[in-house]
């Protein structure tokens, strides 16, 4: 019997946000005077910089977007586009940005107040994207837990919480549903021992629920997840003895199992310091290109590597623009946009002028391009950043 693990009531949990109220007229139809199948084709197709202009037209427009039929629609028609979600600096604030828009309408847009303690904006964040909903989780005084914004509301609710709590683990997307890996869990109610885990779970946004998957073979913390060739791959991390763990393995939904990869990282260069001891580094910093090109920045070589599936090696494709190497890769983005890759942190390479934050793309072929008015004047340590495809 497969197990779920179910919501509290949104209307004690539900972030609030001050918006306008819509207007009170009852149009007989959304785009008066079309059709209602043809309105939604319509609305259906605007850009995600108009949707709090189209909650304030009416009661009914609002219900729609809350509904999640447009996102449905977007999909059912192939008109889906990426969203960027980043938290910057310090505080609670997320933003998003539309990459797809041209540099007069890619502004950010803020997100509603994010309603939780100081200890959860303090702890360790991950942030994942299913459908319309973006989730994040980090630590509050009962443990690792989670929130969801939900573009439709454009509201945060709290929960639905994983069936196993768990903090620096791994996740990606694929369709509608996020996928999560590994982690640590916490055995004392101080919050402070960790142990790895190699369990796994799916979250299905239609449902607000999480259901149980096979266990990996390998227990690990401080891991990275992505989706290739429809395969959910694990990679890299801490292992039960906090050893280097260099190899990865990938679950195949089809046969519901796990598949060991070994060496897949290969070797990964640790920065030292000018005592020569190691430095902390970030999680592996991977994305995936198409559905099946595997890419890496190495934060201390400030270099973009490629994996070639065939012989399982990584090759060199070249540098990035922006100061992966400043903390060891912390407060870089790196994440996939489909065709293309998106790395948001601290412009300039190692050898070049920095000091501001910079959004770029990476498309294969084509090379890098600068995303005008992504960004802005936000602080240029990224603590968090999730791409939402709808």
């Amino acid at each position: 019997m497969v197990e779920r693990c179910s919501m509290p009531p949104e209307s004690a949990t539900s972030g609030s946000v001050e918006e306008e109220e819509p207007q009170d007229t009852d149009y007989s139809s959304y785009l008066p005077p079309l059709t209602d199948e043809v309105s939604l084709l319509i609305l259906a197709r605007t850009p995600f910089s108009d949707h709090p202009t189209l909650r304030c037209l009416s009661r009914r427009h609002r219900t729609v977007l809350e509904s999640g039929d447009l996102y449905r629609i977007r999909q059912a028609h192939d008109l889906c586009h990426p969203i960027v979600f980043m938290r910057a600096g310090g505080g609670s604030c997320w933003f998003a940005f539309s990459p797809d828009s041209g540099p007069r309408r890619r502004r950010r847009f803020r997100l509603p107040h994010f309603p939780s303690n100081n200890r959860f904006y303090d702890g360790d964040k991950e942030s994942i994207c299913a459908g319309s909903h973006l989730l994040v989780s980090s630590l509050d005084p009962e443990g690792p837990t989670v929130w969801r914004y939900e573009l439709g509301a454009n509201r945060w609710f709290r929960g639905p919480d994983m069936l196993s709590k768990r903090s620096l683990f791994a996740s990606a997307s694929s369709g509608s549903c996020a996928f999560v890996a590994g982690g640590c869990a916490y055995v004392t109610s101080s919050l402070t021992a960790r142990v790895p885990m190699n369990s796994a779970e799916q979250y299905d946004p239609e449902t607000r629920t999480w259901r149980p998957l096979p266990p990996m073979h390998r227990k690990r913390t401080h891991c990275s997840g992505f989706f290739m060739n429809s395969k959910f791959y694990v990679v890299g991390g801490e292992g039960v003895n906090r050893d280097d763990l260099k190899c990865g393995e990938f679950y195949d939904p089809e046969m519901n199992e796990w598949v060991l990869v070994e060496g897949m990282l290969g070797d990964r260069p640790v920065p030292t310091g000018s005592d020569g001891r190691p430095l902390p580094r970030s999680q592996p910093l991977v994305a995936v290109v198409n559905g099946c090109e595997l890419y890496e920045l190495v934060p201390c070589m400030n270099a973009l590597k490629v994996y070639e599936e065939e012989e399982k090696r990584w090759r060199v494709v070249g540098f990035v623009p922006v100061k992966a190497d400043q903390n060891g890769g912390w407060g870089v983005a790196f994440k996939s946009l489909g065709d293309r890759l998106l790395v948001v942190g601290r412009a300039g390479s190692s050898g070049g002028e920095g000091g501001r934050v910079c959004a770029c793309t990476y498309k294969p072929g084509v090379g890098w391009e600068l995303l005008e008015g992504a960004v802005g004047n936000l602080d240029d340590f990224v603590f968090n950043c999730a791409v939402m495809l709808t």
